[in-house]
């Protein structure tokens, strides 16, 4: 081999040392912790099979594309720039073409902020507070809470957070959007009198959810709260439990119309059982009306049910509500359920003679 030929070859094999070195230093770093200055860590590949995670910066030098994942391994955190100014370190995931362009750096020292972007479904269905795009302190947390309006009903998140409740507490970590969900409220007419009351289903059961106020064709059954039409408009008639049930039969195993319209039943004390069992704890505060009760007492009416506080007789209006149950307990007795300002859902044992409002339940 002659000189010249030597040199060559020794020149080669130290460029090709020297290349293959650089390549040995990009695939072993192992910076596995995610930068937040100017460099962040991305998955890069890099060609030929060879994937790692490396610093952007390095990445960009050994003329590699800045991938999803490597080997299973995901969605590493990156500086991207969403335009119109907004620019935050999200997983890469959430930075893909058309939604915005991984960049060096977000203002030099990282991502200090995440946008929060809610909204309503449909737009007439209710409100949020707070609403529109709101940004947080990275780890923050925002509370957002969903307000149907009439003839609406809230139904769920969806985006940020599954939850059913109207009141959700997200942590800022990303990029978020946050939807409340709402549908419009089914109802029954009484054929009897034409009133409408709202209905809504919880779980298996489907409950009117406001008061009867059913006054009879001859308008003899029940009376108002006081004797003030203003509230029988409001809270609905009281019924003693034999008016409550019509025939004054017991039906605690069936489904006994009583004083309800065809198709709906007086619920019994199993039936209301189900329904508390369903909404779980806080019953009362879960379906007492959002306003109207004293003391400090209204609740939150997570599942629409709405219930008021029609009191029993001439007395407790604004207090306390109370509901017949069909089922008896004993000859003078019924079950009944009573929400107040200060307690849950209370199971009692009540005189059949005294006044109280009544829901019915779909057959």
């Amino acid at each position: 081999m002659s000189a010249t030929v030597y040199n060559k070859t020794r020149i080669f094999l130290i460029v090709l040392a020297a290349a293959s070195f650089m390549l040995f230093l990009v695939g072993c770093d192992d910076s596995s912790n995610n930068s937040t200055g100017g460099d962040p860590v991305v998955f890069c590949d890099l060609g030929n099979g060879v994937c790692n995670q490396v610093k952007l910066s390095l990445c960009t030098q050994s003329g590699g594309t800045v991938v999803n994942s490597c080997g299973g391994i995901s969605d590493p955190l990156v500086f991207c720039d969403f335009g119109n100014g907004v620019c935050n370190q999200v997983p890469s995931s959430q930075c893909t073409p058309g939604v915005g362009t991984v960049v060096n750096s977000c203002g030099g020292s990282g991502v200090t902020t995440f946008s929060l972007n809610i909204s309503a479904n449909p737009a007439e269905g209710g409100t949020v507070s707070p609403a529109g795009i709101i940004n947080y302190n990275v780890g923050a947390t925002a509370t957002v809470t969903a307000t149907p309006n009439g003839g609406y009903m809230f139904v769920g998140w969806t985006g940020a957070s599954e939850s059913k409740n109207r009141t959700v507490t997200i942590t800022m970590n990303s990029n978020q959007t946050l939807v409340a969900n709402f549908e419009k409220t089914s109802s029954l007419i009484d054929p009897r009198d034409n009133k409408e009351y709202r209905t809504v289903t919880i779980g298996t059961q489907t409950w009117m959810a406001e008061n009867l106020n059913y006054a009879g064709s001859s308008d003899d059954i029940g009376v108002c709260n006081g004797n003030n039409p203003d509230n029988c408009a409001k809270y609905g008639r009281l019924y003693t439990w034999i008016e409550f049930m019509g025939t004054g039969s017991q039906g605690s195993s069936t489904n006994h119309q009583g004083i309800c319209p065809v198709g709906w039943h007086v619920p019994n004390d199993a039936e209301w059982t189900i329904l508390t069992n369903f909404v779980g704890v806080n019953a009362g505060t879960k379906l007492k009306s959002r306003e109207g009760w004293l003391d400090n007492g209204n609740g939150t009416d997570e599942f629409d049910f709405t219930a008021l506080p029609g009191g029993v007789g001439s007395s407790y209006i604004g207090e306390g509500g109370y509901w017949w149950s069909a089922t008896e307990d004993g000859t003078s007795h019924a079950w009944s359920r009573i929400m107040s300002s200060s307690i849950g859902v209370q199971r009692r044992n009540e005189l059949k003679v005294y006044p109280f409002s009544v829901r019915c339940v779909k057959d």
